[in-house]
């Protein structure tokens, strides 16, 4: 499941009806996942639209802070991701914050409590349940006994994320088995 799938979701328990791909308008609702720069774009001229009937939606993830000593020279060019930020959340009738901690800094940006609102992109548990036939297929191919601990973490391995905390405790662990599975 995508984020954008699962933010769908939570929206359908509250009532409100989604169209992920945009072939059916008019719309209550323009969310926006990211912050790119079309979205900008789209943002504002869907917000200069007189008499609209819709309230612009978004997803406030994307901050300096987990920007961050993120990839290479991000920290370079962060200087102009304020502005930008800055002016693209500004399109918004809401922010949605993935945490509280993410909500936390929208605040600290200036952003107005009352219209933000956290609701989790995190993984639904209730679809992530054990499953032995998996597990057993993935220790084979992996070369694990049934009794050896491994530990596992999901994600782009940036900074913030902490592989080198990661990498540490793998280090002082060597009778365990570590996996990062994600991108660099």
């Amino acid at each position: 499941h995508s984020s954008a799938t699962r933010l769908a979701e939570k929206l359908e328990i509250y009532g409100i009806k989604t169209d992920l791909n945009g072939k059916n308008p008019p719309y209550d609702i323009y969310h926006f996942q990211t912050s790119l720069p079309q979205s900008l774009l789209k943002a504002k001229l869907l917000s200069k639209r007189k008499k609209r009937k819709y309230q612009i939606l978004m997803t406030g993830h994307t901050t300096i802070e987990d920007y961050r000593n993120s990839f290479l020279f991000s920290n370079r060019m962060d200087f102009a991701l304020i502005p930008y930020l800055t002016k693209f959340y500004s399109y918004a009738d809401y922010l949605i914050a993935v945490s509280d901690y993410n909500r936390d800094i929208l605040l600290r940006y200036g952003y107005n409590p009352s219209r933000i609102r956290v609701i989790s992109n995190g993984i639904d548990l209730t679809k992530n349940r054990k499953n032995p036939a998996l597990r057993n297929k993935a220790r084979k191919k992996l070369g694990l006994s049934d009794k050896q601990l491994f530990v596992i973490t999901v994600g782009l391995c940036i900074y913030r994320k902490s592989p080198d905390i990661f990498t540490e405790v793998a280090l002082s662990s060597p009778e365990h088995q570590f996996f990062w599975i994600g991108k660099y």
